[in-house]
C-alpha cells in the first residue's frame, strides 16, 4: 500500500512539474521593436524547423515556448546600421556576455559568448557557448544559444 500511495504522489508531482514546464512561456531574449524573429523548433541544430515573426508580433508566438533557439535579424536596409549595432551592444551589456571567442571571413564576423542570465548552451570548440552575434556588411543577427539559420 505504501508503495503504491509513494507511486502515485510521484507520478503526480511528475504529471503537475511536466504541465507547468510545457505551458510555461520562454521569455524573448532579444526585445526589439525592429527586426525580425526566428525562433527553431523540434531541434538545436540547423536541421530545426524554423518559425518568423515580426517584432511586433513575436512576444505572441506559441512557438516561443518550443523554441531550441532564436534569433533576432537587423538588416541595416529595415532597421538602419546605426541601431542594429547599439541593439547588439546593449545585449552585451544587459546580458553581461563574456567574449569567448570570434570568427572573420570575407562574409563578416561573428562572435561567441557565454553569458550565466542564460539558462542552455552548446559545446562550440570546447567552451559553452549561449549567444552568438554576427556581423555582415549588410546585417546583425543575434541568437542564442547560437545562430541556426544561414546569416
Amino acid at each position: 500500500m505504501r508503495i503504491k500511495n509513494f507511486l502515485f504522489v510521484i507520478l503526480l508531482f511528475a504529471t503537475i512539474f511536466s504541465v507547468c514546464y510545457l505551458n510555461s512561456e520562454k521569455e524573448i531574449l532579444f526585445a526589439s521593436e525592429k527586426g525580425s524573429y526566428l525562433f527553431a523548433v523540434g531541434s538545436d541544430s540547423s536541421n530545426a524547423k524554423f518559425y518568423t515573426y515580426s517584432a511586433k508580433n513575436a512576444n505572441d508566438a506559441i512557438v516561443k515556448s518550443v523554441a531550441r533557439g532564436q534569433s533576432l535579424f537587423l538588416d541595416f536596409s529595415l532597421v538602419g546600421e546605426e541601431y542594429a549595432i547599439k541593439k547588439a551592444n546593449q545585449i552585451k551589456v544587459e546580458k553581461n556576455a563574456k567574449i569567448l571567442f570570434c570568427e572573420m571571413g570575407e562574409w563578416g564576423r561573428s562572435e561567441y559568448y557565454y553569458c550565466e542570465s542564460i539558462p542552455y548552451y552548446k559545446i562550440i570548440k570546447g567552451k559553452k557557448v549561449n549567444l552568438q552575434i554576427s556581423y555582415s556588411l549588410a546585417s546583425v543577427c543575434i541568437g542564442s544559444p547560437m545562430i541556426f539559420a544561414s546569416y
